[in-house]
Order: structure tokens, then sequence, then C-alpha cells
């Protein structure tokens, strides 16, 4: 029923950007015709995010993720920001204290030898 509603949802927004292509670009002689297009330029714009705000407030109030959930499962969520550091982080924050550890043992040896100097 899902895929049903989704499909059929495809075929009238297909329908709506085709009306509003035809009308911008043929010479049809209706009344009120920028308005009429104006109309299908604001719905263009207007009812995707209406379905995204739909989805996502499905998912805030479920608790469910779904496509239009902020945080991904592969992303940092605030809720759990001690879960969010990977083993590669962890791997690349060693390194750079690792970087650190030896640039400054470098600067006490050139100071040891301008000082022995």
């Amino acid at each position: 029923m899902k895929r049903v509603l989704a499909v059929l949802a495809l075929i009238v927004f297909a329908i709506w950007i085709l009306a509003m292509v035809v009308l911008a670009v043929f010479p049809i002689d209706i009344p009120n015709k920028s308005t009429v297009f104006m109309f299908l330029t604001a719905g263009c714009i207007f009812f995707p995010i209406m379905i995204w705000m739909i989805l996502w407030m499905i998912s805030v109030i479920t608790g469910k993720k779904n496509i239009a959930s902020l945080y991904k499962d592969n992303e940092s969520n605030p809720e759990n920001e001690e879960l969010s550091l990977s083993k590669s982080n962890i791997k690349d924050m060693n390194e750079s204290e690792e970087n650190i550890n030896a640039v400054s043992e470098s600067e006490e040896t050139v100071n040891d030898i301008e000082k022995s100097e």
C-alpha cells in the first residue's frame, strides 16, 4: 500500500512539473497564465518541503529513523557524543599526539645542540 501511494505521488508530482514546463515553454492562451504558472512553481517548491516535514515529524513522534531523519546511524548524535568517536578517529588522535611529541622532542634536541655550541 505504501509503495502504491509513493508511486502515485511521484506520478502526480511529475505531471505537476510537466504542466509547469509546458506552460512556461509553449504559448498557451489561458486566462491568468502568470497566476497559474506562479501557483505551479510554488507547488514545485512547497510540496517536497511539506512532504519532508511530514516524514520528519513522523520520525520524531515514532522514534523510528526514516529518510527524513536528521541523524543517520553513521552520523554523530548530540545525545550520544561519547559513542561518536570511532576507532579511526581515536587512531587519528593518537597519531596526532605522537606527531606533537616528536616535534617537541626534536625542538628539545635542537635547543640542546644550540646550547652545547
